[in-house]
């Protein structure tokens, strides 16, 4: 026989339950919830929580900023926490934020948690030469896209000529170019996160990838812990193959923003086909993903703009938990890196806002090979989307 349970006990929900409500109220901009849920579920286990939903929530939670700020500061506060695998003590009401700006180098050992920048990786003719092909080949609004919708639109772009672009000697520098989009007007505002920046993607051929990698190859870690695969399995010890081809030029003018959010990881990207028609392909190892993101900065005669890393502080003596914040002033032809593409480990930053003129950045990825003790799963291609018919199921074209 089974004991009734006494009446007022709560039945323990778990953090599968815990993280669907979280996505449900910060949807619904239900903060207060928001903030509840998350700390309970910050004290289960660090591996309930997937990195998509981290990525979703750091989102979601900024557009509390302009309703409730001190609630936006702790939830913040909370999703740092996530992000480190640690949590401890009472749901915060508020957190203050503290802001340091770094301007020097760090040593160029990477700490096991954080980022570091190697200056001079490019020089300034360099810099400019990589400005002058992304120009030529035009910015196109960069919109926020989630990882399916982003991956089914490289999917299309792939077919076509569009905003990619390939730096090889080979190709035919005025085909396909697409043209400039015109700059939003004034009174649009640029620091929403649909208008963060314009872009462009170059897909670098071997001698200029593999040239800029030869520089850095030396400040980074010959080999990771724990590399996955394209499915998220892991794999154990990867070894450092390389940077990714796929380069994205970013633009931000003046007011334009990157508010804080979660880098996801990548495979080796290429060209395939014949080199008469080359065609970009997502996952042309089936090998290696991305455990480090590479930031290049090409050009530093702008104001603000800042790379900002953020981090949870303990509180001391009863005071409000802390918001540590870790600029990076950028400067010309130097490269930051930082770890991501993990739920713990991955680092909560923003592009600061730029206050005059325009910025522009290349990213691209440090990839690291998994071990191939069986076939690997080459990451999936999106899925070709048809007129739905009856029933709700789609017709393939």
């Amino acid at each position: 026989m089974v004991a009734p349970k006494a009446a007022g006990a709560k039945q323990k929900v778990s953090p599968k339950q815990l993280s669907h409500e979280v996505s449900e109220h910060l949807t619904n901009a239900r903060w207060r919830q928001a903030l509840d849920g998350l700390f309970a579920l910050t004290q289960c286990e660090a591996s309930a929580v997937k990195l998509g939903s981290l990525q979703r929530w750091v989102r979601d939670a900024d557009a509390a900023r302009d309703d409730a700020p001190e609630l936006s500061r702790a939830l913040l506060w909370l999703l740092c926490r996530v992000a480190s695998g640690a949590a401890r003590g009472a749901p915060p009401s508020d957190a203050v934020v503290s802001r340091d700006l770094f301007r020097r180098r760090l040593p160029s050992a990477p700490p096991a948690s954080g980022g570091f920048v190697v200056v001079d990786a490019l020089s300034a003719s360099e810099c400019a030469a990589l400005l002058g092909a992304a120009s030529a080949l035009g910015f196109e609004r960069d919109e926020p896209l989630g990882d399916r919708e982003r991956a089914a639109l490289e999917h299309e772009k792939s077919k076509s000529s569009g905003a990619f672009g390939c730096l090889d000697s080979s190709s035919d520098d005025g085909d396909g170019a697409a043209t400039p989009p015109p700059p939003p007007p004034a009174s649009t505002p640029t620091t929403d996160h649909s208008l963060r920046s314009r872009a462009c993607v170059l897909v670098a051929d071997d001698a200029l990838n593999d040239g800029f990698f030869a520089r850095v190859a030396p400040f980074l870690p010959p080999a990771l812990d724990d590399c996955c695969d394209a499915r998220g399995r892991r794999r154990g010890v990867g070894a450092l193959a390389g940077l990714n081809r796929r380069w994205r030029c970013y633009k931000y003018d003046a007011g334009g923003t990157y508010r804080p959010h979660v880098d996801g990881a990548w495979p080796g990207s290429g060209l395939g086909g014949p080199p008469e028609r080359p065609r970009y392909v997502y996952d042309a190892f089936g090998d290696r993903l991305s455990k480090l993101t590479c930031l290049v900065y090409l050009n530093d005669d702008f104001e603000g703009g800042e790379t900002a890393f953020f981090a949870a502080a303990d509180a001391a003596d009863g005071a409000a938990p802390r918001v540590a914040v870790t600029a990076v002033q950028p400067r010309r032809g130097s490269v930051l890196f930082f770890p991501h593409g993990e739920t713990t480990g991955s680092l909560i930053h923003e592009g600061s806002a730029v206050t005059d003129r325009n910025k522009f950045v290349i990213r691209t990825e440090v990839l690291y090979t998994y071990p191939a003790d069986e076939p690997a799963a080459a990451a999936p291609e999106p899925p070709e989307r048809g007129p739905k018919k009856k029933g709700g199921k789609r017709r393939k074209r």
